[in-house]
């Protein structure tokens, strides 16, 4: 246990040393994505406010009845051209003009779905179409003496019961297994490189095999150094994310519901979670955090440099990017047989943690199962590392 420890603090010694790595891991976190989401949010806003200024040049067939203009919205900037110099399709499709609106037995309203004005001049006209029917609606009815119930005897409204925590939690249930999955391995790519095939390119490979350590103690201090690490730039990683999309998400987003909108303003999302939920997140991301550095281990055991190592190591973080993807599109309800996929069943379980759909039954078949992973990829590695042909290889 000594030599472990003894191999651990040498390598965090020399992580502590590197001003850069640190200033990467402590620093870039907190600040890159608040600032990369303000500058989203800052233009997001600007585009916002620019289409309610802009004006809409639109034009009304000779079928389409006067008074259609009369019921545009308050404050809409549509113009309407009374005279082309052209074809009104062509141009449509140059986005000279936002829409066109033709009315023969149905009304149609024709724009240009590639572009955000003609888009907008769309939904404006719509509004308008839908204010000029039920005026023709209302008028038709007053001259047959029945009053508006008749058509539409009730209203319906929909309310948005669910709190503001799940709000923000059905959120973050979608996007955070996917940033910490890719954290954690993004994270042991380059720590688990440099503790692994970084001995061979200093040439201090042969010294540490000949020392007192074992090669199985070697290897479990290395992996208990980039576990800390790797823990520790994913968590920095994804505090900064939750922080800066929960003082952003109104500006970026303002189409949220009133209560995402409500969670999101000001202070942030309403994001809580208790603090047992909280260690039974720590627990389910240990074992993938294992996975991760044993695997990168094992091949910069193999690679005879950090640029094999990384071309090696590439296909499996495309993969755990991948896993992370069909997280963020889970179906309606997930199989049971996901939550008996390594990884896979760990972004589903901090998923359901997250979104207050706890199973006890799901996140026990993933400890079990990603544990059960962790150590068959730790003794290939230690394997891997008692056997010198790999290390020298020509």
């Amino acid at each position: 246990m000594n030599n472990i420890l003894t191999i651990f603090q040498k390598e965090f010694k020399v992580f502590l040393r590197d001003r850069r790595t640190l200033f990467m891991i402590f620093v870039v976190p907190i600040v890159f994505y608040p600032l990369m989401f303000n500058v989203i949010g800052h233009f997001s806003s600007k585009n916002r406010n620019e289409l309610k200024t802009t004006t809409f040049k639109v034009y009304l067939a000779p079928s389409v009845p006067s008074e259609f203009q009369q019921y545009f919205p308050e404050d809409s900037h549509i113009r309407v051209l009374k005279t082309l110099t052209g074809s009104p399709e062509t141009l449509l499709q140059d986005n000279k003009i936002q829409a066109i609106v033709t009315m023969a037995d149905d009304m149609e309203i024709r724009y240009l779905s590639s572009e955000r004005t003609s888009r907008a001049a769309a939904a404006r006209l719509k509004t308008t179409a839908e204010n000029y029917r039920d005026a023709l609606v209302t008028a038709k009815l007053k001259e047959v003496g029945l009053p508006e119930t008749a058509i539409h005897p009730f209203k319906i409204e929909r309310k948005d019961v669910a709190s503001k925590a799940k709000v923000s939690g059905m959120f973050l249930g979608r996007i955070l297994p996917y940033m910490i999955i890719i954290m954690l391995f993004s994270g042991a790519m380059g720590f688990g490189l440099e503790a692994s095939t970084g001995e061979k390119e200093k040439g201090t490979i042969a010294t540490l095999l000949v020392s007192q350590a074992s090669r199985s103690q070697i290897v479990l201090g290395k992996l208990l150094y980039v576990v800390a690490v790797e823990f520790l730039y994913g968590i920095l990683n994804v505090i900064g994310f939750v922080v800066a999309i929960g003082l952003q998400a109104s500006t970026i987003q303002p189409d949220m519901t009133k209560k995402a909108g409500e969670a999101a303003a000001g202070s942030g999302f309403a994001f809580s979670i208790m603090p047992q939920s909280f260690l039974l997140l720590l627990v389910l991301i240990l074992p993938i955090a294992l996975i991760a550095a044993s695997l990168i281990i094992a091949i910069g055991s193999y690679a005879k440099s950090m640029k094999e190592g990384q071309t090696l190591f590439t296909p499996f973080l495309m993969i755990f990017i991948l896993v992370g993807i069909i997280s963020m599109t889970a179906p309606l309800k997930i199989p049971e047989y996901y939550f008996w996929i390594p990884v896979v069943n760990t972004s589903f379980s901090m998923q359901e943690l997250l979104t207050f759909k706890f199973q006890f039954g799901h996140f026990l078949t993933t400890i079990l199962t990603t544990t059960g992973t962790a150590a068959v990829i730790i003794a290939i590695t230690i394997w891997m590392f008692n056997r010198e042909s790999i290390h020298f290889r020509s």
